[in-house]
C-alpha cells in the first residue's frame, strides 16, 4: 500500500522481494512487431485514440531511441534496484515535497505499471516548462527551445514575458520547422527579429547525424534514420549568455547538455529538461547538471495529459 506521504525509505522498505524478479511488459513482442504505425501525424492521433494501450507502448518503443520495447520496460523496472543509490541521491536533491512525491509516484509506476500511480502527482497549475512557482522570468531573457516542433513552446515563452532579448528555435524535422517559420512569419517584425530559427538538431558537438523525420512530435536522431542533418552544440552555436534552456529532444537530452556545458557553468541558465525518454534520464540528467554546477536547485514535475501514456516528465534546475 502506497501513501501520499511515503518517503524514499518507505518506498524501498515496502517492496516485496519477489517483485525484484518480475519482468515488466505485459504485451507480447510479436503483437508490437506486427503493427504498421502510420507516418501521418493525424493518422497517429486516430490510431492512438482507438488502440491506446497497445499502440502507445509501440510508439514509445519508437520514441525511446530505438530501444527494444521489452528492454526499455525491463531496464525501467530493474533500475529501481540497480540504481537505488542514485534514486536516493536524487530524492535528497529535490527542493520541495511536491518533487519528492512526484519521484515516488514515478518509481511506483515503474514497479507496478499502474498508470494511476504515475498520474497521481500530475501538475497542471501552470504550462509545461513555465511553472511560475519555480521559474521566474524578466524582460531580458535569452530562451533556448531545443525540440521546437511547430513553435508552441516558443509562443508560450513569448506570451509569458512582457519583452525578451532573444529566443533560439531548434527543430530538425524539415516539415515541422517549415510550419513554425511560416506561422511566425506573420508576427510583428520587432518580435520576429528576435527569433533565431535553426533547422538542425542539438548534440555534444558540431557535425552531422542520421535522423528519422516523422513530421510529428517524435522525430528523432536514429542510426537507421532516413536522412542526414546538421547537428550543433549550444556552446558552439550561441556566443551570447543564455538565461533559459528547454529540452524535449527524444532521448538525446544528455548529449545536448554535454554540448551546453560551458553555458551551464558560466551563465547558470534556468533549465527545463524532459527526463522520460530513457530509463536512466530521471536520475542521470540531474546528476550531470549538478556535476557542471552545484548551485542548482532541482524540481520534478509531471505533465502528461494522457491517462494511458507516461510522458512529459520535466526536471527543473534553477
Amino acid at each position: 500500500m502506497f501513501s501520499k506521504d511515503m518517503t524514499i525509505d518507505d518506498f524501498y522498505s515496502s517492496i516485496d522481494p519477489a517483485i525484484k524478479k518480475t519482468r515488466n511488459s505485459c504485451l507480447l513482442e510479436e503483437q508490437i512487431r506486427d503493427i504498421q504505425f502510420p507516418k501521418s501525424h493525424y493518422a497517429q492521433k486516430i490510431m492512438v485514440s482507438l488502440c491506446a494501450p497497445l499502440v502507445t507502448k509501440y510508439r514509445m518503443d519508437r520514441r525511446f531511441v530505438d530501444t527494444p520495447l521489452k528492454k526499455f520496460w525491463q531496464e525501467a523496472h530493474d533500475g529501481i534496484f540497480t540504481h537505488e543509490k542514485e534514486y536516493r541521491i536524487l530524492y535528497d536533491l529535490l527542493a520541495d515535497d511536491k518533487s519528492r512525491r512526484t519521484l515516488i509516484s514515478m518509481l511506483q509506476y515503474r514497479l507496478t505499471e499502474d498508470m494511476k500511480t504515475y498520474h497521481k502527482e500530475g501538475d497542471f497549475s501552470f504550462k509545461q516548462y513555465f511553472d511560475k512557482k519555480i521559474v521566474s522570468m524578466n524582460d531580458h531573457e535569452v530562451f533556448i527551445n531545443c525540440g521546437g516542433y511547430r513553435g508552441d513552446v516558443t509562443e508560450m515563452f513569448i506570451n509569458s514575458v512582457g519583452d525578451f532579448s532573444r529566443t533560439y528555435f531548434y527543430e530538425p524535422d524539415p516539415k515541422n520547422y517549415a510550419v513554425a517559420v511560416d506561422y511566425f512569419s506573420s508576427w510583428q517584425k520587432d518580435v520576429l527579429d528576435k527569433i533565431v530559427f535553426r533547422n538542425c538538431c542539438i548534440g555534444k558537438e558540431n557535425g552531422t547525424t542520421s535522423f528519422n523525420a516523422s513530421e510529428a512530435e517524435d522525430s528523432h536522431i536514429s542510426a537507421t534514420g532516413s536522412t542526414t542533418i546538421q547537428m550543433v552544440s549550444l556552446d558552439e552555436d550561441i556566443s551570447e549568455p543564455v538565461s533559459f534552456i528547454k529540452m524535449d529532444i527524444e532521448g538525446f537530452e544528455r548529449d545536448a547538455l554535454e554540448g551546453a556545458k560551458n553555458h551551464i557553468i558560466s551563465d547558470h541558465p534556468k533549465l527545463a529538461i524532459c527526463v522520460y525518454h530513457k530509463p536512466d534520464d530521471l536520475w542521470d540528467i540531474p546528476k550531470l547538471i549538478r556535476e557542471y554546477n552545484e548551485d542548482y536547485a532541482f524540481y520534478l514535475r509531471q505533465y502528461s495529459p494522457y491517462p494511458w501514456w507516461p510522458c512529459e516528465t520535466v526536471i527543473y534546475a534553477v
